[in-house]
């Protein structure tokens, strides 16, 4: 994949990712949907009411759960981090690349200044003529 490609999974992660975090935040603290501040989660979703059709971070609680509800939060900065490393790389490889091809390019021309200049030397034509003053 280009540098390019991994430029735009990087600002896709990063509309996502403000996207579900700036929703999350906003639901819950002005929506009239969201729940008064001192109530708490409704006693069904505590990790003490499990069933076993609960998912399994649920029914193992601490950390696992933790991770579990903040999941989708947790993955697109993680991806969004990721993309940002390899467009780095992309683009720093793609520039290497082209400083070479032109490093490449000088020293060819270099080489043919010399070959011309020995040319010229062994005609034995003279480099810079000098003006004849008649």
């Amino acid at each position: 994949m280009t540098r390019r490609g991994f430029e735009n999974w990087e600002s896709e992660f990063l509309q996502m990712g403000a996207y579900v975090l700036l929703t999350a935040y906003l639901v819950q603290r002005g929506s009239s949907e969201s729940k008064p501040e001192p109530e708490t989660d409704p006693p069904a979703d505590h990790a003490d009411h499990t069933t076993p059709s609960s998912p399994w971070p649920v029914r193992v609680g601490g950390l696992v759960l933790a991770l579990y509800r903040n999941s989708l939060a947790i993955a697109l900065p993680l991806l969004f981090g990721i993309s940002f490393v390899l467009h780095l790389l992309g683009g720093t490889a793609e520039y290497n690349e082209k400083q070479a091809l032109e490093s490449g390019r000088q020293a060819g021309r270099r080489v043919s200044r010399v070959i011309s200049l020995g040319a010229k030397i062994r005609s034995g034509g003279p480099q810079n003529p000098v003006p004849r003053l008649v």
